[in-house]
């Protein structure tokens, strides 16, 4: 199997569109920890 027919098949574009959802879930979950911490360290200032 080769693999533009690999990635033409529906199988592997699903896994790719999990695949990238995921990265961005996790990249949103770092975001908000990030912008949390950031947060708590102007309350601590102030």
């Amino acid at each position: 199997m080769t693999f533009s027919e690999l990635a033409s098949s529906a199988d592997f574009s699903d896994l790719q569109a999990n695949s990238v959802m995921q990265t961005n879930d996790a990249m949103k979950k770092c975001i908000l920890i990030f912008i949390q911490f950031i947060v708590d360290g102007f309350e601590t200032i102030n």
